[in-house]
C-alpha cells in the first residue's frame, strides 16, 4: 500500500491577493523588507546608544567645565574664563550666577557641529561665542531649578525633551551667593546625536543597497533556474540539462511521466470527443429530419405512450383531420376525445383494438416491447361529428426511455365512398343491361297475353269471370310499369329536352299530387320562388317529382304536411321536397338509391334509383338531409350545362347527411 503524503498549506490567500507576484519576486520583496527592517532597527538601537553616550560625555564635560569656571572665578577672570571654557567645550552654555543680584554673569555659548565619515571630520556648523539677552537669561533662570542649591552636586538629567537637558550648578568655594553654571540646551544635545546617527544610517543604507543589489542578482538567477525547471518539466526532452535544479530532478521525471500520460489521455479523449460530437451531430440531424418528416407529413401522424395511451405528439395533418387544437389533444386518450370508442374485445392503449396489435395490454418494465401493426381499418369521429375511415399503421419506438407507438394514418374515407359508388354504379349498369336485354322479350308475350285477356273478357259466357280478368290485366299493367322503370335505368339521354320552367311542371302535377295526399289525410303545400328557365325533360321531371312526393307522403302519418319548394341558389335551380316523417335510419341512408333496396312491403326498390338516373341525365345533383323531424331531398339543376353525350358523367351525384 502507498502512503499518501499530506502537506499543510498555510492560508496565504489574503496577502497573495494584495501581492499577486511570482514566487521569486515575493522572496525578493520579503528579503528587501527584512534588510530595511534590520536597517531601521539597527538605526534606532544606534541612536539610543548615541543618546546615552552623549549624556555620559556631556556629563563629564559639565563637571570639567565647572572646575574650570571655579578656577577662573578664584583668579577673578570671570568673563575671560567663560569665553575660554566655551571654546574648549562647544555646545555647552557656561557662566556664573549671582544669587544676590538674581542674574547671570558672563554667560557664554559657542555652537560647533562636526560629523565623522570614516577617518575624516567635516564641520557642518560653526559660530562664534554668543551671549544672551536679559530675557533669555530670565527664562534660563526660571528653568534651572538647581540654582537654589548650596552644596556641590552631580550633573542633573532633566529629560530628553526638556531644555536644558543636562545641567550642573555648584557654589564657588568662599563665595556665599556666587555659583558656576554649565548646562546643555535641547538643540545642543540632540543635534550631535542626530548627526552621528545620520552617519551610521548613511553607512547602513549603502550596505543595504549593496545587499539588495546582490539579492536582485541572486533572485534573477534563481528565477531563471525556476523557469528552466518549469520548461524542463513541461518539455518531454531527455536533452534538457540535468543541472537545472538537480535537487528537483526526481520531480521533473515524475512530471514528465505524468505529462506523457496526460498527453496520451488527451489524444484519446480528443478522439472520443470527436466521435461523440459526430454521433451527436448525426443524432441531431436525424432528429431534425424526423421532426421535419413528422410535422410536414401530409398524412396524419401521432405518438402515444404504450403505458397509458396518452398522446405525446401530433402533427398538423392530424389536427386538421380531427378538428382539434394541439392543447386539446396532448395528454389525452382517443376515447377521452371521442375520436374512437372502445370495443368489447378490449383496446390497446390509445384506442386501437387489441386484435390490431400483438400488444394487448400496457407495456411493463422489463417486458419485451411488441405491438407494431400495418393497415388496420378504423372508424374515427372528428370533433365536428364527421365520420372518417382511417387505415392505421403503427411502429413501436423508444422515446426518452419509454415505449411509444408511432402511428401513421391514411384517410381512406373518400376511397371507401368511391368504392361504394362504383359498386352502386355496377349494380345500376347490371340492371340497365338486364332491362335492355330482356325488356322487349318480356313485353311482347305480355302484350299478347293482355290482348287475349281483353278478348276473353268481352265474351258474354265469361262475364262471371270479369273480376279475374281485370285483376290479371291490372297485374300485367303493373309488371309493364316495372319494366318501363327498368328501361328508364338504361337510358342515357333525356327525351324531349327543352328550355322550360320547373314551376310550371310542378303546378301541372299539383292536382294529382294533392289527390294522392288527400287519400291519406295529408296535405301538400307549394312554396315556389322565382326561378329561371332551364333545360328539362318534362316526362322525366314529372316522374322525378311524383316519386319524391309519393315517398314523402308514404313516410308521414295522417295529418302530416309535405312542402315542395323551388328557389335559385347561385347558378342552379333547386327543387326541395320536405316531409315530416321520422327520418331515415343510418343503415338505410347508406343504401339509399341502390336498385331493389326498399323498406316498404310493396316497394320495388327502383323509385330512388330511377330518380337518381334522371338527375344524372340532367347533369344535376341530389342531396338529402334527414333527422328525427323529417327528411328533405334537394335536386340542384344547373342553369347552364352541356348535354352532349361526351359530357355525361357517371360520377356520384348523390350526397347525403344524416343523423
Amino acid at each position: 500500500m502507498h502512503t499518501q503524503a499530506r502537506f499543510h498549506v498555510p492560508c496565504q490567500t489574503g496577502w497573495r491577493k494584495l501581492l499577486p507576484l511570482s514566487i521569486t519576486k515575493r522572496f525578493y520583496l520579503a528579503m528587501v523588507l527584512l534588510v530595511l527592517l534590520h536597517t531601521f532597527l539597527l538605526s534606532g538601537i544606534v541612536h539610543m546608544g548615541f543618546l546615552k553616550k552623549e549624556r555620559f560625555e556631556r556629563s563629564n564635560d559639565l563637571v570639567a567645565a565647572a572646575v574650570e569656571l571655579e578656577k577662573g572665578a578664584s583668579a577673578g577672570r570671570w568673563p575671560e574664563a567663560s569665553d575660554d571654557i566655551s571654546r574648549m567645550y562647544p555646545g555647552l552654555t557656561v557662566g556664573y550666577y549671582s544669587r544676590a543680584q538674581g542674574q547671570f554673569l558672563a554667560l557664554r555659548r559657542q555652537e560647533q557641529y562636526r560629523i565623522r565619515v570614516l577617518d575624516y571630520i567635516f564641520s557642518l556648523r560653526s559660530t562664534g561665542i554668543s551671549s544672551f539677552s536679559e530675557q533669555e537669561q530670565a527664562e534660563l533662570a526660571s528653568s534651572l531649578t538647581l540654582l537654589n542649591g548650596t552644596e556641590r552636586s552631580e550633573p542633573a538629567f532633566m529629560g530628553w525633551w526638556n531644555s536644558p537637558v543636562l545641567g550642573l550648578v555648584q557654589p564657588i568655594a568662599g563665595e556665599q551667593s556666587l555659583y558656576c553654571v554649565a548646562f546643555v540646551r535641547l538643540t545642543d544635545f540632540h543635534l550631535p546625536v542626530l548627526l552621528r546617527t545620520a552617519e551610521v544610517i548613511v553607512v547602513e543604507t549603502i550596505l543595504a543597497g549593496i545587499l539588495i543589489a546582490c539579492a536582485w542578482q541572486i533572485f534573477t538567477r534563481f528565477r531563471a533556474e525556476i523557469e528552466g525547471f518549469g520548461m524542463a518539466a513541461m518539455v518531454d526532452d531527455d536533452q534538457v540539462p540535468p543541472n537545472v535544479l538537480p535537487e528537483l530532478n526526481p520531480l521533473v521525471d515524475k512530471v514528465r511521466a505524468n505529462s506523457r500520460h496526460i498527453r496520451r489521455v488527451k489524444r484519446n479523449l480528443a478522439r472520443e470527443v470527436t466521435k461523440r460530437m459526430q454521433a451527436v451531430n448525426a443524432l441531431t440531424t436525424s432528429e431534425a429530419r424526423f421532426t421535419k418528416a413528422f410535422h410536414a407529413n401530409p398524412h396524419p401522424m401521432c405518438i402515444t405512450s404504450m403505458e397509458d395511451g396518452r398522446f405525446i405528439e401530433v402533427n398538423e395533418s392530424f389536427l386538421q383531420a380531427t378538428g382539434y387544437e394541439r392543447d386539446e389533444v396532448i395528454g389525452q386518450q382517443l376515447p377521452e376525445l371521442g375520436l374512437i370508442k372502445e370495443e368489447r374485445g378490449g383496446a390497446v392503449p390509445g384506442g386501437f383494438p387489441a386484435s390490431a396489435s400483438p400488444l394487448g395490454a400496457p407495456a411493463v418494465t422489463g417486458a419485451p416491447v411488441q405491438g407494431a401493426f400495418r393497415n388496420i381499418e378504423r372508424k374515427i369521429t372528428a370533433k365536428r361529428g364527421e365520420a372518417r375511415i382511417w387505415l392505421v399503421s403503427a411502429e413501436v419506438i423508444q422515446l426518452e426511455g419509454r415505449a411509444c407507438h408511432l402511428y401513421s394514418v391514411n384517410d381512406i374515407t373518400e376511397i371507401r365512398k368511391l368504392e361504394g359508388e362504383f359498386a352502386r354504379l355496377d349494380r345500376l349498369n347490371l340492371v340497365a343491361q338486364m332491362a335492355a336485354g330482356i325488356g322487349h322479350e318480356i313485353r311482347n308475350p305480355m302484350t299478347t297475353v293482355r290482348g287475349f285477356l281483353q278478348i276473353l273478357r268481352a265474351k258474354d259466357e265469361l262475364a262471371n269471370h270479369w273480376e279475374h280478368f281485370d285483376l290479371m290485366i291490372e297485374e300485367l299493367d303493373r309488371a309493364n310499369a316495372i319494366i318501363s322503370e327498368f328501361l328508364s335505368l338504361a337510358k342515357h339521354k333525356v327525351d324531349d329536352l327543352r328550355l322550360q320552367n320547373l314551376n310550371a311542371i310542378i303546378r301541372a302535377l299539383y292536382p294529382l299530387l294533392e289527390a294522392d295526399a288527400s287519400l291519406g289525410k295529408k296535405a301538400i303545400r307549394l312554396e315556389l320562388g322565382p326561378i329561371p328557365e332551364t333545360y328539362l325533360g318534362e316526362k322525366e321531371i314529372r316522374q322525378l317529382v311524383l316519386n319524391l312526393v309519393r315517398n314523402g307522403l308514404e313516410a308521414m302519418g295522417e295529418g302530416g304536411e309535405l312542402i315542395i319548394r323551388s328557389y335559385r341558389e347561385g347558378d342552379a335551380v333547386v327543387l326541395a321536397v320536405c316531409d315530416q316523417g321520422s327520418g331515415i335510419s343510418p343503415d338505410a341512408l347508406a343504401q339509399l338509391g341502390t336498385p331493389f333496396f326498399t323498406t316498404k312491403e310493396q316497394g320495388t326498390g327502383l323509385g330512388l334509383a330511377v330518380c337518381q338516373n334522371i338527375v344524372v341525365r340532367h347533369r344535376a345533383r341530389m342531396t338529402v338531409e334527414t333527422g328525427e323531424q323529417g327528411t328533405t331531398f334537394f335536386v340542384h339543376f344547373p342553369c347552364s350545362v352541356d348535354f352532349s353525350q361526351a359530357s355525361l358523367s357517371t360520377a356520384n351525384n348523390f350526397h347525403y347527411t344524416g343523423f
